[in-house]
């Protein structure tokens, strides 16, 4: 350390984090840069927008719009009560019953027993944000 022989602590540190040619210190990793959201807001980098994120929660159907009523617990429960465990890895822990064919796509199956499966929260969030990972999005 002898470029910085004299220097104390502080000092040396914002050497090294200013980046100097060469020097790598604990502190030198850079934050992202903020960045401008639709609306004008300027938000940290890997974060939501508060403001979009209340409007578009707000303007989402609630679950019996969306096709979640007293019908679909019952339906989910017999299907549970037979199929207790994920399809893909077998976990019965933290479980989710999972319609193959999206209500978006098809409203008429619903309710059709043939069009569940059972998956567990980690497969299920893989298939239904896109994920490819061991099964296919469908």
């Amino acid at each position: 350390m002898a470029p910085f022989k004299g220097r104390n602590r502080s000092t040396r540190r914002a050497t090294l984090s200013a980046g100097c040619a060469g020097c790598e210190g604990d502190d030198a990793m850079p934050y992202a840069a903020p960045r401008i959201c639709k609306c004008g807001s300027i938000i940290p980098a890997g974060r939501p927008c508060p403001r979009c994120s209340k409007a578009v929660e707000a303007a989402r159907p609630d679950r019996h719009q969306r096709g979640y009523d007293s019908d679909w617990y019952r339906l989910r429960r017999a299907h549970l009560a037979t199929h207790p465990g994920c399809v893909v890895c077998g976990s019965t822990e933290g479980v989710d019953v999972d319609h193959k064919v999206s209500i978006k796509d098809r409203p008429d199956r619903r309710l059709d027993p043939s069009n569940l499966q059972t998956l567990c929260r980690l497969h299920h969030n893989r298939k239904t944000h896109g994920k490819k990972a061991g099964i296919a999005r469908g």
